[in-house]
C-alpha cells in the first residue's frame, strides 16, 4: 500500500475503504474533520492550514525569538520567529516538501537534516560535529542516550535522522519510560498543553546551570526534585510504567500512551523549543488538600499565566 499526496498533504484518488488512519507524514488523519492531529493543533491539508492559531507565538517573541541574540547591546531580530509568528495558521512554513510539524507548534526541516548526516564531511567542522552526535547523542537500535544539556543543532540534526519523527514504547530507554511514566503520572487527562510544559519543566530542571546543577540527567531530577507521580507511584505512573515496559494496557489507554510519547520525546531531546518561558515548577490548585490553594513555595516564584490549564489556572499553574 502506498499513497500520494499534493504538496500539502491532500491525498490523491482516496480509497473510501482504506482505515489505515496513518497518512500524510505519518500523522493520523481524522476522516470525520477532514484534518490532521498534531497533538497541539489539527491541521487540514484542503486548505494547507492549521484549524487554529499557533500558541507559541505572541508579541513579547515574535520579532526577536525566545533567546534573542544581540549586536551592540540590541537585540537582533530573528528571521526564523518573523517567519513563522508572521501567520499563526500557516504549517511548515508553506514548505511541507521539506519541512514537517508533528507537534504543531515547532517546524522542523526534515531534507536539511538528512543532507546534514548524509553529505557532511567528517574531515570538516560540519563533519565533526554530525560525526560526534552519532557517537555521543544519536540513539542507534540498542543503546540509547540520556542527554544532560542542551543539544546542538548538529545534534539535533543526528537524532532527527536516526531516531525518526515517531516513536514507540519500544524505542524508549528506562530513563525515558520514567520521563514518560512521570509526566503521565501528573497529567495524563489534562492533555498534550499539560504533557508539554510538565516536559519542559523537567528538562529545564536538567538544563538549569545554578539550582540543580548536582542532577544533570532527568532521572536524577525526576528522583530528587519533587515530582510526586514518580517519589509516591500512584496509579496513572504504574499503569504508563506497565505499558511502557510490558505493553500491557487497555484499548482506552493505548492511543493516549501513543500520543503522550510522540508530544513529550521531542522535549527530551531537545528538538522543541521551550514553550513555557523557562518554567521549572507547577502544581494543581484542584489537587491541594485544601482544594484551591497554594503550595506555602509557590510565593518564592513568578506565575507564568500562559500555562494555566483550567479556569484561571484550576487544574494546572506553572511558575519559574
Amino acid at each position: 500500500m502506498y499513497y500520494r499526496y499534493w504538496r500539502i498533504g491532500n491525498e490523491l484518488n482516496q480509497n473510501s475503504n482504506d482505515t489505515n488512519p496513518f497518512r500524510f507524514a505519518g500523522e493520523y488523519w481524522d476522516s470525520n474533520s477532514g484534518t490532521y492531529y498534531l497533538r497541539a493543533r489539527n491541521y487540514n491539508p484542503t486548505i494547507g492550514r492549521f484549524t487554529q492559531e499557533d500558541p507559541h507565538w505572541n508579541i513579547r517573541n515574535m520579532v526577536f525569538g525566545n533567546n534573542p541574540r544581540e549586536m551592540n547591546s540590541r537585540p537582533v531580530p530573528n528571521r526564523l520567529a518573523i517567519m513563522q509568528s508572521g501567520n499563526l495558521y500557516v504549517y511548515a512554513l508553506n514548505n511541507p516538501i521539506k519541512c514537517t510539524d508533528p507537534s504543531g507548534l515547532m517546524v522542523m526541516n526534515v531534507v536539511r537534516a538528512v543532507i546534514r548526516q548524509v553529505t557532511s564531511s567528517p574531515g570538516g567542522a560540519a563533519g565533526a560535529a554530525v560525526e560526534a552526535a552519532r557517537t555521543t547523542s544519536a540513539p542507534t537500535p540498542t543503546v540509547q542516550p540520556v542527554i544532560t544539556r542542551p543539544a546542538s543543532v548538529a545534534t539535533q540534526a543526528a537524532v532527527t535522522v536516526a531516531v525518526g519523527r515517531s516513536w514507540t514504547r519500544e524505542d524508549l530507554t528506562d530513563s525515558q519510560r520514567i520521563f514518560v511514566a512521570t509526566i503521565a503520572g501528573e497529567g495524563i487527562g489534562s492533555g498534550s498543553q499539560a504533557w508539554q510544559w510538565i516536559a519542559h519543566v523537567i528538562v529545564n530542571r536538567v538544563d538549569h546551570q545554578t539550582r540543580w546543577t548536582q542532577h544533570t540527567t532527568t532521572n536524577a531530577i525526576i528522583r530528587h526534585t519533587g515530582f510526586d507521580a514518580y517519589t509516591q507511584r500512584n496509579t496513572e505512573f504504574r499503569r504508563a510504567m506497565d505499558y511502557l515496559a510490558h505493553g500491557n494496557v487497555d484499548a482506552f489507554h493505548r492511543p493516549i500512551y501513543r500520543d503522550l510519547i510522540n508530544t513529550v520525546i521531542p522535549i527530551y531531546y531537545r528538538m522543541q523549543n521551550d514553550i513555557t518561558g523557562g518554567a521549572t515548577h507547577f502544581y494543581s490548585p484542584v489537587s491541594m488538600t485544601q482544594r484551591g490553594s497554594s503550595p506555602h513555595w509557590a510565593s518564592a516564584y513568578e506565575r507564568i499565566p500562559a500555562g494555566d490549564i483550567g479556569e484561571n489556572g484550576w487544574f494546572f499553574r506553572f511558575l519559574r
